[in-house]
């Protein structure tokens, strides 16, 4: 696997505050745009849509659905990314791992 996200908190800020954002707005687009093409690799996010680095509503849910996918249900599958599931959307997509 290619780069390396450290922990989780910046990420979990950007998924909380992009979707507000002006469209294309973005708070942390180099990690963002890693979640983004790992998403577009495992077809859960359009490739249109998968490199603007914006955590948006489309990114929010397609990371939703990837957590669906792992079994997370109801509050547990709000598309913010949390370490377990970041750590094996990184080793599915093999495109980064994921450090404290």
């Amino acid at each position: 696997s290619g780069a390396t996200l450290r922990a989780c908190g910046q990420r979990v800020a950007t998924a909380r505050r992009d979707p507000g954002l002006k469209q294309g707005g973005t708070t942390h687009p180099a990690d963002v745009k890693l979640v983004e093409a790992a998403l577009d690799k495992l077809n859960l996010l359009s490739p249109t849509h998968s490199r603007d680095g914006s955590y948006g509503s489309l990114t929010k849910g397609g990371y939703a659905a990837f957590q669906r996918s792992l079994g997370y249900r109801g509050t547990s599958a709000d598309g913010i990314p949390g370490k377990q599931s970041l750590t094996i959307l990184g080793s599915r997509s093999g495109l980064f791992t994921v450090k404290n």
